[in-house]
């Protein structure tokens, strides 16, 4: 009996070893790659903007390009109305500077040379999204 209870102890052991040796080699593995995260920081910065480029371009191609025509009402408070949701729930996962961009690749060529002009010295990355928006607002909103 006490050979029967020897194989049988012996017989499961293995397989319980050979199952805690892997649990150990795949938390081995985590712990590298997150070694490997934290020695690199660039690496997943880089990643991170990547993956904010591509958010940036897949939203781009949803938003039609600002053009100020206060005669017919095209201004900022209306266009911006439209595509709000875009920049807020859409690019939630996009910080302020990408947003800004975002934001200024969609003015045309006249209004964000206009813009740029009545920020100088200062330049866009210099304020917040919410702030870019309030002034775009004063600059291209309803004229009374």
């Amino acid at each position: 009996m006490a050979e029967g209870g020897d194989s049988g102890f012996s017989g499961s052991a293995p397989l319980s070893t050979q199952q805690l040796m892997k649990q150990m080699a795949d938390q081995n593995a985590r712990l590298l790659l997150l070694l490997e995260h934290l020695a690199n920081p660039q690496a997943v910065s880089a990643t991170a903007q990547q993956s904010a480029e591509q958010i940036v371009e897949s939203l781009s191609s949803a938003i039609k390009e600002f053009h100020y025509d206060p005669t017919v009402g095209m201004t900022f408070d209306r266009w911006f109305s439209k595509f709000e949701n875009l920049f807020r729930a859409d690019g939630r996962g996009l910080d302020d500077q990408a947003k800004i961009r975002l934001l200024l690749r969609s003015l045309s060529v006249t209004v964000h040379e206009k813009f740029i002009n009545y920020l100088l010295p200062q330049h866009p990355r210099d304020f917040t999204f919410d702030q870019v928006v309030a002034k775009l607002k004063v600059i291209f909103g309803q004229q009374n």
